[in-house]
């Protein structure tokens, strides 16, 4: 399959950067799309461009926290259109992390999660007003995000500052807070458990230096990124990407910080 992604890396109108990211996907030609596990929620519109012009919005998806790939056959002329929301912050859609973490919400249960501030959305037509509407709605339900609680934004700062590396007993030190409370706390922030969290991370970091022009072996990759071997590196790229190092599918790596690697 072809297709063409784009984003816009952040999101300034957003209050305390809750937008981590406004993205569009358009589809080429037809086959199974990819999507990585990155730790965040999403509010995605699926739209049909067959028609210059009078291009409308087809359906509207809350897709959470995945601890998976995902793959999703698309057909040529759709066009997607979603907000990043940053880990932590996806209860802002109307939905609890938890209940939608590997999941998504679809059809009623959007209109449920955000009531009428989905009518101008739905009513735009062209993709100047489909692309006004859409910012719109996400700045409106960025607007409604509650501040984390103050153990659970540390910890979520460091996992991505570590690249998913930093223990969560170091963590629980670092706040104050003892280890169960503080994977309950990060678990309900995000939807998924501070481990899982990390290992995606993880695996996001060891993409891109595998990814590069000038990738070095992968045993160095594995040891860049805290792997214990290169067998652990192999394993949690078949856990998160369904593939091994060495057969990578085609895939989009979103922008997210990662310590050094913060793009």
């Amino acid at each position: 399959m072809r297709y063409r992604y784009i984003e816009q890396p952040a999101c300034d109108d957003a209050p305390d950067a809750v937008i981590e990211a406004l993205w569009e996907t358009s589809i080429i030609s037809p086959g199974t799309y990819v999507v990585l596990p990155d730790g965040r929620m999403d509010l995605v519109a699926r739209c049909d461009v067959a028609v210059a012009g009078e291009e409308r919005v087809v359906s509207v998806a809350i897709i959470g926290a995945s601890s998976r790939p995902n793959r999703l056959p698309v057909e040529k002329d759709q066009w997607f259109i979603g907000a990043r929301y940053s880990p932590g912050f996806g209860a802002c859609l109307g939905v609890a992390p938890s209940r939608v973490a590997d999941a998504a919400l679809r059809g009623d249960d959007v209109l449920v999660a955000l009531g009428d501030d989905l009518s101008p959305l739905m009513q735009a037509r062209g993709l100047p007003q489909i692309r006004a509407a859409f910012r719109a709605l996400a700045l409106r339900r960025a607007a409604m995000a509650a501040a984390l609680p103050e153990p659970a934004r540390i910890a979520i700062e460091r996992l991505h500052h570590s690249a998913g590396t930093v223990a969560i007993s170091e963590l629980a030190s670092l706040t104050g807070t003892p280890a169960r409370t503080l994977r309950r706390h990060v678990r309900q922030a995000i939807g998924l458990p501070p481990k899982t969290f990390a290992g995606i991370l993880r695996f996001h970091k060891a993409m891109r230096i595998m990814s590069a022009e000038s990738a070095p072996m992968l045993a160095d990759v594995a040891a860049a990124c805290g792997y214990s071997d290169q067998a652990h590196l192999t394993r949690e790229c078949q856990r998160f990407g369904g593939f091994t190092p060495g057969q990578r599918t085609p895939v989009t790596l979103v922008t997210m910080p990662l310590g050094s690697l913060a793009d």
